[in-house]
């Protein structure tokens, strides 16, 4: 199975295609690594971020240009996509990188491996990359519930939590722990509810990048010092948004709702509330989204079901 370029991702990929890997993130949150894209078939659907929920990897050029087109091959295929066949896939597309001397690989910048079967397979891989003289791997899982840590071997694998009582509850399972936050009260290491908590310094720091400080690259030393990364919600407006809604209210009902339904709900409680029609950064300041997606998807409405709203 090849891999592809990060260099000019297509927005299409061959049906049946269920994970790409290529050599150069791109990234400049990861930096110089190597990385994997999964299909979301892969995800655990118990991610509260997962369909809509606030998933980074959903929305903006990542969600654009890999996610959704991916998701789209696998569901392509002639045979129902599998944790374990996107596994394979990622597996075999790991073990075709062209690997440069201590590049480090980020697994799954989408995706995940929600069975031990799963699991084990992209660690074998992994494990293979690293012996081909690549630098660590290391990923995240929200799996860590099911996944035993054994099945990851070698990899550094950080258990994705967002309460402390599941930082404290995978931490008893033999994960190092990440811990997502709705914002850091501070850049330092700082205490919360007895889990001390590192903030990523990729997020708090100017010109580090994930390949130059490899904190998450050591899951057994962080383990054994029972520290937790710790990760404030990012993305777009909207995805930042619904990863708040995601930690503070996860039943919310209406937290995955599209601004396509949200911008007309917003516009008609505001003509009634005001009598008069909102401008765009009311509307945008009402639903937490930029004002340049609300005036997009306002033309888009407006096209479709005439001048109102």
């Amino acid at each position: 199975m090849a891999t592809r370029n990060n260099k000019s991702h297509s927005r299409r990929y061959p049906d049946g295609t269920q994970a790409i890997a290529v050599a150069d993130s791109q990234n400049s949150k990861i930096g110089k690594a190597a990385t994997t894209y999964a299909a979301q078939d892969s995800c655990p659907t118990t991610c509260p971020f997962f369909d809509g929920g606030g998933c980074y990897a959903e929305h903006g050029p990542t969600g654009m240009y890999i996610t959704a087109p991916l998701n789209a091959a696998a569901k392509a295929s002639k045979v129902p996509p599998t944790p374990e066949s996107v596994a394979q896939w990622e597996a075999d597309v790991i073990d075709a990188l062209k690997v440069k001397p201590g590049r480090p690989l980020r697994i799954h910048t989408v995706g995940d491996c929600k069975t031990a079967p799963a699991a084990a397979l992209v660690a074998g891989a992994a494990e293979r990359y690293v012996a081909r003289e690549g630098g660590p791997a290391w990923t995240y899982t929200h799996a860590w519930r099911v996944v035993p840590r054994e099945a990851w071997g070698d990899v550094n694998v950080l258990a994705s939590c967002e309460t402390t009582g599941e930082v404290k509850a995978a931490h008893k399972r033999g994960y190092a722990t990440a811990l997502v936050v709705d914002e850091f009260p501070s850049p330092r290491r700082f205490e919360k509810d007895g889990v001390s908590v590192v903030p990523c310094p990729a997020q708090t720091k100017e010109n580090v990048n994930c390949a130059t400080c490899r904190l998450c690259m050591n899951s057994e030393r962080l383990h054994k010092t029972e520290t937790t990364i710790g990760f404030a919600v990012h993305g777009t407006a909207l995805t930042q948004k619904r990863a708040k809604l995601a930690l503070s209210d996860p039943n919310n009902p209406d937290r995955k709702l599209s601004s396509r339904v949200l911008i007309p709900r917003f516009i008609i409680r505001f003509r009634a509330e005001n009598g008069r029609e909102p401008t765009n950064r009311e509307i945008a300041d009402g639903i937490g989204i930029s004002t340049s997606s609300v005036a997009q998807m306002r033309k888009k409405l407006k096209e479709k079901r005439g001048p109102r709203p």
